[in-house]
């Protein structure tokens, strides 16, 4: 059966789909009365609203975590200057224990000084 054959024996079929056609909000309307139409208008409001609860949870968070950031950059801080500091310690030992053992290589071969047993 051609189209032409279907319009003249179900005319209302053919003025349905011209309506439908030439009407887009009438089109709408139709469209979103389909059971699919429906679930993915439904699934999409399901979706806006975890979105919607998960950009609330980011913002509650946002504080809490900036103070945490806030603590962790003065730890490493703090960690970076003791680190600093013990390099200087370390030299400083290095120093002194060097000089310990100059003055105990004077002190162990200048004359009359030596009280070794």
């Amino acid at each position: 059966m051609s189209t032409s054959e279907l319009a003249a024996e179900f005319p209302q079929v053919r003025d349905a789909l011209e309506d439908l056609l030439n009407d887009a909000q009438y089109l709408q309307a139709i469209v979103h009365t389909l059971p699919q139409a429906q679930q993915i208008t439904q699934a999409q409001a399901e979706l806006g609203s975890a979105n919607e609860a998960l950009a609330q949870r980011n913002v509650a968070l946002q504080e809490p975590l900036m103070r945490v950031r806030q603590e962790t950059q003065a730890a490493l801080d703090e960690a970076r200057a003791l680190e600093a500091r013990w390099r200087m310690l370390e030299l400083l030992e290095e120093s002194s224990e060097r000089r310990v053992q100059k003055t105990r290589k004077e002190w162990r071969t200048s004359p009359g000084l030596n009280m070794r047993p």
